[in-house]
């Protein structure tokens, strides 16, 4: 009876030793260098030699490398706000990552950035990579499309953080997650005329007050009234409250040049805009 109970957990042992060792890499796989998501079925014959020039972009960048195709018929104003909520709730979905939407529901594109790729992608290299693209979306060649957004998305890399330019998903994404300091950083010089104001109207009530003594009549004789008393001190504290009231802006995905917040949360987002 023992002998049959010790087989039997070395046969578990060695079962469960088994389960361990093929289980690290299928975690591994779960968190890859590219995704190819093709819920069109735009690149069936094509996948493989798709994938590998993702996955080798991925691992050049340190980036995810997102392709994904659907036919959900998304609205080009909803496409941002969408596919970001699209993103978020896949689990295998990275935080710094570059992702090409293709609905071919309702025909329309979106180019997502995450994380520090988006530092990469200023407003002004949006509308060139959409630009590159455009020749093969009016041909309906998306395979086409998306070798040259992977392409322009390895020339970006290689030409490096671009040191001038705007930015819009970088800001919108700063004023969303963080809107006290985006405020504080791109908006100092209310801050700055606020503080000035206060300040001048604090110094301005202290000068009067000493300067009649206390009275508001400005005939009053401060000297033949006076009197100097150096065993009793007083001192006057005032104290300043600054009230700050930060206008939120909607920002529109459609038709902009730019990036746009999307939904679902989240440390970082910004897209392109549909096209």
């Amino acid at each position: 009876m023992i002998k049959k109970t010790s087989k039997q957990i070395l046969s578990l042992a060695a079962i469960l030793f088994l389960l361990l060792s093929f289980s690290a890499p299928v975690f591994a796989a779960e968190t890859p260098n590219h995704a190819l998501r093709d819920d069109a079925g735009i690149f069936t014959n094509d996948a493989d030699k798709l994938e590998g020039v993702m996955e080798e972009i991925g691992a050049q960048t340190g980036w995810q490398i997102i392709v994904h195709t659907s036919l959900n018929n998304i609205s080009s104003d909803n496409m941002e706000d969408y596919y970001n909520d699209v993103y978020y709730d896949h689990q295998n979905f990275q935080p710094n990552s570059v992702m090409l939407v293709i609905d071919r529901g309702s025909n329309n594109r979106i180019i997502l950035t995450h994380g520090e790729a988006m530092y990469y992608f200023s407003d002004e290299r949006m509308s060139e990579i959409k630009s590159n693209m455009r020749p093969y979306l009016s041909n309906d060649d998306m395979l086409g499309a998306t070798y040259q957004f992977l392409q322009t998305t390895r020339d970006f890399y290689n030409q490096g953080k671009p040191e001038d330019g705007s930015f819009s998903n970088v800001e919108i994404n700063e004023k969303r997650d963080n809107p006290f300091m985006y405020n504080l950083t791109h908006r100092w010089w209310i801050f700055s005329l606020i503080g000035l104001g206060v300040g001048g109207i604090s110094a301005g009530g202290i000068v009067g007050r000493y300067r009649y003594n206390g009275k508001l009549d400005a005939n009053y004789k401060l000297h033949e009234n006076s009197k100097i008393d150096l065993t009793e001190k007083e001192d006057t504290f005032v104290t300043t409250h600054t009230t700050v009231t930060r206008i939120q802006t909607e920002s529109h995905s459609s038709g902009s040049s730019g990036g746009g917040g999307g939904g679902g949360g989240g440390s970082s987002h910004g897209s392109s805009g549909s096209f």
